[in-house]
């Protein structure tokens, strides 16, 4: 982040939750699904917007200037504004972080890469459950829909040199 930071580079948060206790903007299946999971966790509203869990980390928490965008599916294109803001701040590549890397992160990047984003998942900056699902999903991603470096320094070379991400 200080190195986009530091060169221009907007960075664009993505939280998920409901903005109603209910859930009731969360599609069925998933409002059916987070219950179940707060109900064997003995968390309730893991989902809700107002919890003060939901807050963005404080070690990685967005500048005043950055934006932020709420999504209520696990996609970010299916459920918030974020193509019409990223058009709007003229953004044409994306950098990938995150987590869950076979669910959140690959399909918000494949819908981007559909939308004709020029996208990268960073291997090392996201994470998954499971090791064997985040690996299968780096490589499906990178077969089918942009690249995945492996590292963070990957992309700082590749922006500094110009290489298209």
């Amino acid at each position: 982040m200080a190195f986009c930071r530091g060169r221009g580079i907007k960075v664009v948060y993505l939280t998920l939750g409901s903005h109603y206790r209910d859930l009731r903007d969360v599609p069925e299946r998933l409002r059916r699904w987070v219950r179940q999971v707060e109900t064997e966790s003995g968390i309730p509203d893991l989902y809700w917007a107002e919890n003060p869990a939901f807050a963005i980390r404080q070690e990685i928490e967005p500048l005043s200037t950055e934006t932020v965008v709420n999504k209520t599916t696990l996609g970010a294109f299916n459920s918030s504004n974020i193509e019409m803001v990223l058009r709007m701040l003229g953004v044409t590549s994306l950098i990938f972080t995150g987590v869950s890397t076979n669910c959140c992160v690959e399909t918000t990047a494949r819908d981007a890469a559909d939308r004709g984003f020029g996208c990268v998942i960073v291997d090392e900056a996201t994470a998954d459950y499971d090791p064997d699902s985040h690996e299968a999903a780096l490589r499906a991603f990178h077969f089918n829909f942009g690249r995945v470096a492996r590292t963070v320094d990957d992309v700082i070379a590749a922006v500094e040199t110009a290489v298209e991400i």
